[in-house]
């Protein structure tokens, strides 16, 4: 059975949104730092449908991956019976014999 060691870290999934309501909206228009002469170029590669959906498809993606980050950090844990191994003195003289050649 899977558990989770440290259940409270689920707490962080909405951490994300939180976060995007909170901050204030990023200025655009002529304030920009940066000054391109062929500016109308790009702004008619990120006008249409194409750019919604990439934008669309990377916030997916981001929080898809935030999801597997928070649960990697949870601790995921195999519980069940233990599986006893086989004990066998090879291993010892395998490494003694190792340490012979190797110095």
């Amino acid at each position: 059975m899977l558990s989770l060691e440290w259940l409270w870290a689920l707490a962080f999934i909405p951490l994300p949104f939180i976060y995007r309501f909170l901050l204030p909206v990023a200025k655009t228009g002529d304030e920009s730092v940066l000054r391109v002469p062929f500016i109308r170029d790009f702004m008619r590669m990120t006008t249409g449908t194409f750019a919604f959906n990439h934008r669309r498809l990377l916030l997916w993606l981001g929080f898809v991956g935030w999801i597997f980050l928070v649960l990697a950090a949870s601790r995921p844990q195999w519980v069940g019976d233990p599986i006893e191994l086989p004990v066998s003195g090879r291993d010892i003289m395998l490494a003694h014999y190792l340490h012979k050649i190797l110095g």
